[in-house]
Parts: structure tokens; C-alpha cells; sequence
């Protein structure tokens, strides 16, 4: 009795602190909030909730409605394309509601982050798997690994959602060509496409590990780093191995063995390990149709052995102590001798130039002030896909990071060309300051004779003083072509930027 009369001051404070905090009306409350709010931590450095359901509709609508009024769009195409019909079949309309929350913990962050959905989820909700199941990757990744994941994929789901939209929205004869693609076979005598597609409901997982005596240089110049070893499998992907045991028979530098169990593929004897530094292996393991990729098959022989499982090292159980990790659909993990390794590493190619001792203190003061390593993993439930993380960072990058580092990366570009257009600008103001003076250019007539070569020839001879124009005619030095002149400060911008970001375009 005396322990109740102890407790009841502690209860009233506890609902006179929940009182004081203000809610809305009942009437206008968010219908997903206490789900929602179930997965994740109030109280924290951050919490953010967003209801979207009947959003993506809404938004559908207003896309039919734009649609109708626009009279360039063909009228069978008008009646074609319904842009709610083609949500709902992506599956859009099954996200209800979207929330996240970030609490500290030590010198890390616990990030968690729901997505409310309907039940079961339909078209693109459907890639991130079914129901949640224990990791194996937890007893197949060593102990040591500097990286590991595990993933529920349903590529399949993904690509039969596109082609169902591609019905509706397609010409008959774009969705003959795609069923005639889809029937033929990826190589003569192999499974078809289409069957290809129906295994792709599948899960994939892998690990990185550093050898613990083997090193390599790193390319040009003299800094040695451990070996790589790595593994990586996909479930009901055997059949493809069919396809690989044809081409490797027919090349004498694989080797090709089986038995009962396994179908194995890798590099022939006389590559020794002078000419080759990796023996990469590919194995089916025909009883569960698994494909394994390795970088040598004494690693994976390892892995699948799963003895002293990354699930069991300390590492790993200190930095996933507040997370589920028996059971759910992804995993990830990042071990802090990943980051450690790169800072080493990275010190060390600095260390070649002395001017850059400041940049190595500066990196040193930063690294001292990072916690390294990462667990991330997601589980499908009734209510919806939930994530959660151990990490040095909180959700507040996930939401300012979006918001500012497009903000900045605008500001860049915008900042090079304001350098160009500007250095450009001084250039023809001040350009001719402090040169010597050029040349007189020569005066041409307004009309000046065409002159041909003296073998009679149709040729006309070569102008390196002038320029051709688009319409073919000569133009003298210093005439403008008013219909295609670029200021060369735009060509400058153009160049440098396409050298900061290779391969794109604009």
C-alpha cells in the first residue's frame, strides 16, 4: 500500500507534463499520427511527422484537370493517360504517412524513421519485400568485416508495376515489341526474359573484408593497403548460371567443375598468382539456386562455413545494442576500421607535400571528433516499413542536408559562372591595358576576287586569316557573325564545368 501512495505523486506529474503539452482539436487530429508515433521517439534532438494520405490523388487530379485543358495533347492520348489510374497502380497511394525522430545516445544517434502504408501494399511498395526474417548475413559476414549488408529485393514487382502503366498508356505495336523482347531468349538456348523476371524476387547480400597479411599498393604511388576480399550472393538467380557455364567452356582461361551441390566457375591454373592478384570464383549452390561471386574461393569457403559471424563480434553488438536486428528485411553495416583506414590513409598521401601540413591537423582535429561505424536496418510491418540506425549523425542532416545541399551546389554553379562572366567582363574593359599594341589588320575590299588554284581545280584555297561561316563564305578577321558569336568567358564556364562533372550534360 505504501508503495502505491509512493507511486501516485510520480503518476499525476507524469499526465499533468502530458497534459501540458498543447494538441490539436480531436475533430482536425491526424488519423495516422498514433500509429506512426508508435515507431518512433518523442523528446529527442529530432522528431518530424507529415500525413500525405490522399495527397498523391489530390495531385493526380489536378494532373488530369492540366491534362484536359491543354489542346496540343492529341485526343487519344487525353483519354489514354489517367494520372490517378496510374498512381494508384504505382502503388503511390499507399504511403499514409511519413515520420522520423533522432535521440542521442552516448556519442552516437539513434535515427528512426517510419513510412505508414496500407495493408498489404500494392505496385512499387512492394519492392522492399514481405515479411521480416533473420538475417543471415549476421552468420555468413566474418567477425572482422569492414562491410556487410542484407536485402530483401522484389525487382519483379517493380518491373511488372511498369509494364502493367505501360499497358495503359502505350500504342498496341510499343507493347507488342516489349512482349516479343520479353519472350525472347537472353542468349540462344537460355531462359527468356520474361522468365528471367519471374526470379527476381530475390534477396541479396554480401561482405568486404581487408586480408589480415596480404597488402597491395594503391595505383602510382607507394602506399600499401591490405588486400580486398569480398563476397556477394542473390537468391534465385541459378538459372543464370546455366548461361555462364556455356560461355566459360568456351574460353580456356575458366575453369568449370560440379558435383551434386555445387556448379563452380573460376580462373584456369595457369594464371598463377604472379600474372593475377585475385582468383575470383562464381558458384551455384544448385539445392537453394544461389549465386555467390567472390574474390578468391578460400574467402567464401569462409563465409559459408559461418563461423565467428559478424553477429558476434563485439564491434557489432555494441553499435546495434538498441536496434532489432533479430529479424527484419535489410541490413547494413559499416565498421569503424573503414572510416579509421581512410583517415590513415588519406594522411598519408598528404603527408608528401608540406604545404598541406595545415589541412592534415585540421583533419586530425575532425576525426578525433567523429564516432565511426554504422548500423542501419528496415522490417516490414502490418503498419508500415520501419528504419532504424545506430549513427554518428542525426535526421537533422536527412532534413537539412536536403534543403541546403541543393541550395549550395546551385550556389556553386552559379558562383563559377559569376567568375567567368565577370573575369570575362574585365577582360574587354581592361583587356587591351598595358599590352603592346597589335598589329594593323590589313583592309579588305567589299568585294574581294575569288581566286583558284592554277590546276583549274573547283578548290578554293585556304583563308588562315579568316573564318567560314555557317552559310559557307569566308569572314574576315575581326568581322562578328552576329548569328552564332559566344563570348569566350561562356566557352571558359562551359569547359570548366563540364571538367567538374564529367559525363553530364546540359
Amino acid at each position: 500500500m505504501s508503495k502505491q501512495l509512493f507511486l501516485l505523486p510520480v503518476l499525476v506529474a507524469a499526465l499533468a507534463a502530458c497534459a501540458s503539452s498543447p494538441r490539436v482539436p480531436r475533430d482536425a487530429r491526424s488519423e495516422n499520427f498514433d500509429v506512426t508515433a508508435r515507431y518512433l521517439d518523442l523528446g529527442g534532438q529530432v522528431y518530424a511527422y507529415m500525413d500525405v494520405e490522399g495527397d498523391v490523388v489530390a495531385a493526380a487530379e489536378l494532373m488530369n484537370e492540366v491534362i484536359a485543358v491543354v489542346d496540343e495533347i492529341p485526343p487519344q492520348y487525353k483519354a489514354r493517360v489517367d494520372a490517378v489510374g496510374i498512381a494508384k497502380k504505382l502503388g503511390l497511394t499507399d504511403v499514409q504517412a511519413i515520420g522520423m525522430s533522432s535521440y542521442k545516445e552516448g556519442d552516437r544517434f539513434i535515427n528512426k524513421s517510419f513510412v505508414k502504408t496500407a495493408y498489404p501494399r500494392t505496385g512499387l511498395m512492394r519492392y522492399f519485400g514481405e515479411d521480416p526474417h533473420p538475417f543471415e548475413i549476421l552468420q555468413m559476414a566474418p567477425a572482422d568485416a569492414m562491410f556487410a549488408f542484407e536485402t530483401d529485393v522484389n525487382l519483379q514487382a517493380f518491373l511488372d508495376t511498369l509494364y502493367l502503366v505501360l499497358q495503359d498508356v502505350a500504342d498496341p505495336g510499343v507493347i507488342e515489341d516489349v512482349n516479343r523482347h520479353l519472350d525472347s531468349p537472353v542468349v540462344p538456348g537460355a531462359m527468356t526474359f520474361r522468365e528471367l523476371m519471374s526470379q527476381l524476387n530475390t534477396k541479396m547480400m554480401g561482405a568486404v573484408s581487408f586480408h589480415p597479411t596480404r597488402r597491395m599498393r594503391l595505383p602510382d604511388t607507394d602506399i600499401e593497403m591490405p588486400v580486398v576480399e569480398a563476397f556477394f550472393a542473390v537468391d534465385n538467380m541459378g538459372p543464370v548460371m546455366d548461361i555462364l557455364m556455356l560461355k566459360a567452356r568456351e574460353l580456356p582461361i575458366f575453369s568449370v567443375w560440379e558435383d551434386a551441390e555445387w556448379q563452380r566457375i573460376g580462373v584456369a591454373e595457369f594464371l598463377t598468382a604472379e600474372l593475377l592478384d585475385y582468383r575470383p570464383v562464381i558458384w551455384r549452390h544448385i539445392p537453394t539456386q544461389r549465386l555467390y561471386i567472390a574474390t578468391d574461393s578460400a574467402y567464401l569457403d569462409k563465409c559459408l562455413q559461418m563461423k565467428d559471424g559478424l553477429g558476434q563480434s563485439d564491434v557489432f553488438q555494441q553499435l546495434s545494442a538498441s536496434l532489432p536486428v533479430q529479424s527484419g528485411n535489410s541490413v547494413m553495416y559499416v565498421s569503424p576500421e573503414v572510416y579509421n583506414s581512410v583517415v590513415v590513409y588519406v594522411d598519408k598521401a598528404l603527408a608528401k607535400e608540406e604545404k598541406l601540413t595545415s589541412i592534415r591537423k585540421v583533419l586530425g582535429v575532425l576525426a578525433a571528433k567523429v564516432s565511426p561505424g554504422q548500423v542501419w536496418m528496415s522490417q516490414n510491418t502490418p503498419d508500415g516499413i520501419y528504419q532504424v540506425s545506430s549513427s554518428t549523425f542525426s535526421h537533422k542532416l536527412t532534413l537539412m542536408g536536403s534543403v541546403y545541399l541543393s541550395q549550395i551546389y546551385a550556389a556553386s554553379i552559379l558562383g563559377f559562372a559569376g567568375q567567368f562572366v565577370f573575369d570575362g567582363m574585365l577582360h574587354n574593359l581592361f583587356g587591351g591595358i598595358g599590352d603592346s599594341p597589335a598589329p594593323a589588320e590589313p583592309s579588305y575590299p567589299e568585294e574581294m576576287p575569288q581566286e583558284y588554284p592554277e590546276d583549274g581545280s573547283d578548290e578554293t584555297p585556304e583563308n588562315p586569316s579568316g573564318s567560314q561561316l555557317n552559310n559557307g563564305t569566308q569572314m574576315a578577321p575581326g568581322q562578328n557573325d552576329d548569328s552564332g558569336d559566344v563570348p569566350e568567358y561562356v566557352d571558359e564556364f562551359m569547359k570548366k564545368w563540364k571538367e567538374r562533372h564529367p559525363g553530364a550534360e546540359i
